[in-house]
């Protein structure tokens, strides 16, 4: 009986430190990405506003 609450105990452990391994890759994936979306949006909002400050200067 002690040797199944053994194996047990070591498969849930091994359990919750694939558990604990996704999370941080998750959370990993997830800054890189996030990071990623920001660069791109004030990438496109200092496009837009290049382009309306140069329609501006032409007017």
């Amino acid at each position: 009986m002690e040797e199944i609450l053994s194996f047990l105990s070591k498969i849930l452990s091994t359990l919750g430190q694939a558990l604990v391994l996704g999370w941080k890759t998750f959370k990993f994936l997830l800054s890189k990405v996030w990071k990623f979306i920001l660069g791109l949006a004030g990438l496109i909002l200092g496009f837009f506003t290049l382009k309306h400050l140069k329609n501006k200067e032409d007017s």
